[in-house]
């Protein structure tokens, strides 16, 4: 696990990393986020795989939100609340995401950021 610095972990922060899991400067992870870098093959649940999480510079992942093997959150991204992200990356400001994710974000994607005092 790689950590930056200016990185708020809210309660209840669940990391699982048997792969790697990078999170850089000023990532917000809000409370009970799950990272999740290792799944089991599904045609042989008594074998595993990982893949690296990577979240860049500024993102703010919602509560309850779980972010599985392979994915990365692109800078400034923001991720709503109990959403599971489970492929590809997501980018800050998109209007559509190449991530498999269970809930629409877009009201999310465009969000204007407030500066933390």
């Amino acid at each position: 696990m790689f950590l930056s610095k200016n990185i708020f972990a809210n309660h209840s922060l669940t990391v699982m990393s048997v792969g790697t899991v990078t999170i850089e400067d000023g990532v917000m992870l809000k409370p009970e986020v799950g990272l999740f870098t290792v799944n089991h093959e599904p045609k042989n649940i008594r074998v595993i795989f990982t893949k690296e999480i990577h979240i860049k510079r500024n993102a703010w992942i919602g509560a309850r939100v779980s972010i599985l093997p392979g994915v990365t959150i692109g800078e400034n991204a923001i991720v709503g609340r109990t959403d599971k992200v489970v492929g590809g990356v997501l980018a800050a400001g998109s209007s559509r995401c190449e991530a498999a994710i269970d809930k629409k974000l877009a009201s999310n994607w465009n969000k204007a950021q407030v500066p933390m005092t």
